[in-house]
């Protein structure tokens, strides 16, 4: 099978000059065979090398995937911390404003019946309380005279006023409490340290006296 060769051919031409024919056949015939047989040899080295080379790097990025693995878990946990955190901070900052709500309910307690007779005649005839009616949870409630007539006092506090949302939970306040006071004369009330004057204006349209803070 060699001798049709190029190489065995190229050989064998090469030692017919101090050979004879048939010895300068065998002669190129078995270097021939040799000669494959190192291109084999190099040829698989050549092939373990690169196969070493491809594990190498299956075990690089198997190190670098357990890498990104772990960096993976300590984001997570991190994340985890920070939402810990914001949460916290969110439920410090929702018992903080809580706290500061309160605290205006208690100034108005003290400050609405003097400011309310000086500036819209009603004298309040009960101490004004924060209490609850039918599960309903009413910041101000009050009991004043008016020209001589008895009314309700109806409030809601908001530390600002920036929307209407308050006007709709005071509307459902004030029907609780007409239903268990037989319809009588609510002035409604919303308690805050600032309002937008758009928000006053509306107010004002829909029948709700707003005081701020700094009025009193």
């Amino acid at each position: 099978m060699y001798t049709t060769s190029p190489y065995y051919n190229n050989i064998q031409g090469k030692l017919r000059i101090a050979f004879t024919d048939p010895q300068s056949k065998i002669l190129a015939e078995v270097i021939t065979i040799a000669y494959n047989d190192l291109v084999k040899t190099s040829d698989f080295n050549e092939l373990k090398g690169i196969v070493k080379e491809l594990a190498d790097a299956q075990k690089r990025t198997e190190h670098k995937v357990e890498e990104l693995a772990e960096a993976q878990k300590r984001t997570e946990f991190s994340i985890q911390q920070l939402t810990s955190a914001v949460n916290k901070t969110n439920q410090d900052l929702g018992g903080l404003s809580d706290s500061v709500a309160y605290s205006l309910e208690n100034e108005a307690y003290r400050m609405l019946p003097q400011y309310l007779l000086q500036h819209y005649q009603i004298k309040i005839s009960s101490k004004m309380i924060r209490t609850e009616i039918n599960e309903e949870e009413i910041n101000i409630f009050g009991i004043g005279t008016k020209d001589g007539k008895e009314i309700l006092l109806v409030g809601e506090v908001a530390l600002k006023l920036l929307n209407t949302k308050k006007f709709v939970q005071l509307d459902r306040k004030i029907k609780v409490v007409q239903k268990i006071h037989n319809n009588k004369e609510i002035f409604k009330l919303l308690i805050t340290h600032y309002a937008k004057p758009s928000i006053i204006e509306k107010a004002k349209r829909e029948n709700i006296t707003v005081i701020q803070s700094f009025e009193w």
